[in-house]
């Protein structure tokens, strides 16, 4: 996990409404590549020790149950 997102996270949860939260999330990662996991079969099929190698020290977003995998 990035060392500012726990603070990001903490400070998400304690804003007052959704354009707050996206304000915060806005430029936050700036100038990093995000990779997107979403859930469905190729995850399971196509995911490796390379590519959790390769995501190991990336911006990862993972969606519903892709979070299992990445958390």
């Amino acid at each position: 996990m990035r060392p500012q997102t726990q603070e990001l996270r903490s400070r998400i949860q304690q804003a007052a409404d959704l354009q707050q939260q996206l304000d915060l999330l806005a430029g936050a990662y700036e100038g990093e590549a995000a990779y997107l996991l979403a859930c469905g079969p190729s995850l399971n099929s196509a995911w490796s020790d390379r590519v959790e190698h390769f995501l190991r020290d990336k911006l990862v977003i993972a969606v519903k149950q892709a979070y299992n995998r990445v958390p």
